[in-house]
Formats: C-alpha cells, sequence, structure tokens
C-alpha cells in the first residue's frame, strides 16, 4: 500500500512541477474507452483509459482525441490527437494517390484499362502520322490520361465512401453503446 501511495505522490508531484494536464479526462469527462482487451480462460480482460498528460501550454492546440483499432493486428489499441501549435509550418494536402482500397475495384480498373489502350492508340497515331508536336504531343496525351483516370477513381471513392463511413459509424456507435453499458463487464 506504501508503494502505491508514494507512486500516486510523485505522479502528482510531477505534474504540478511540469504543470500537466489530464486533457483526456477534461475532453472526454464520461469516456469509457478500452484500450487492452484479452481473453484469458473464461475471463474477459479490459483495461480502460484514465488519463493523458499534456503540459498546459500545449494542451489548447490538441484537439481530435480518439482510440482507434491499430492497423497493425494487436490487443492493443492506440489513442491519438492531432497536435497543431500556432508557430506550426503549413503543411498542405501533399500529392494525390488513388486510394488502395480501389485497386480491388474491377470496374475502375477496366475503365482505366480502357483510357490506358486509347492513350497508347494516340500516341501511336501521332507518332505515325508526325502531327504538329504544338497541336497534340506525348506529354499532353499523358497528362490528359492522368487527369482523366484521376477523375474517375475521385468520382469511384465519393459513390463507395458513403458507404463505408456508414458502415464504420455503425460499428463504433456499436462500440461506445456496449462500452458504457453498465450490464457488461
Amino acid at each position: 500500500m506504501f508503494i502505491v501511495k508514494a507512486a500516486i505522490n510523485t505522479l502528482r508531484d510531477v505534474r504540478h512541477k511540469w504543470n500537466m494536464k489530464d486533457t483526456w479526462r477534461e475532453a472526454n469527462p464520461t469516456e469509457r474507452a478500452f484500450t487492452y482487451r484479452a481473453q484469458m480462460h473464461t475471463n474477459r480482460i479490459q483495461a480502460q483509459l484514465d488519463c493523458i498528460y499534456i503540459s498546459a501550454q500545449a494542451e489548447p492546440y490538441t484537439f481530435e482525441w480518439e482510440i482507434k483499432e491499430s492497423a497493425i493486428l494487436t490487443d492493443h489499441s492506440i489513442a491519438s490527437v492531432r497536435y497543431a501549435p500556432k508557430d506550426a509550418p503549413f503543411i498542405g494536402k501533399g500529392r494525390w494517390m488513388l486510394p488502395i482500397h480501389l485497386l480491388n475495384n474491377n470496374e475502375l480498373i477496366e475503365k482505366i484499362a480502357a483510357c490506358g489502350i486509347d492513350l497508347q492508340s494516340n500516341m501511336t497515331r501521332i507518332r505515325i502520322k508526325q502531327v504538329d508536336r504544338k497541336n497534340e504531343n506525348a506529354q499532353m496525351l499523358w497528362e490528359t490520361y492522368n487527369k482523366d483516370i484521376k477523375k474517375l477513381a475521385k468520382e469511384t471513392a465519393k459513390d463507395n465512401y458513403h458507404k463505408i463511413t456508414s458502415c464504420i459509424t455503425a460499428i463504433e456507435k456499436d462500440i461506445r453503446e456496449t462500452n458504457h453499458n453498465p450490464d457488461i463487464i
């Protein structure tokens, strides 16, 4: 018992000395968020996230607290927060890339392949007919091809996005309801 009290007192002293706050609990006062789950024989073990300490100076720049399942297969969930201080440099969206899940969309792949076949035939045509390069050239055709497949991918992703987010939202709602159910230990 003495060791536990000493640990609690030491943690409290460090928090005060470093001017730290339990920002997780302030942002989520009633949240029951489990970051660890395991099954031991017939017993189910869960560990609840109690607190996350952040300096008082950094706290105003934190937002979007989340606990999500890890992309890596593990029995722990990841607690994350976004941190954006005022003087941080602006970082844009970066370059666009095809969402990985669309690689399994056969309809989209067929459309991209058809665009690629058109591109190839147009490049062959301008090479054989020796078209004026100012009006039409391989770089211009390639740029158009890239814009077209990007547009196709974005349209397909937009169509699929609603279905995916609706499913995720429903699952997250079920998890929250299960975590807050007092009848479930």
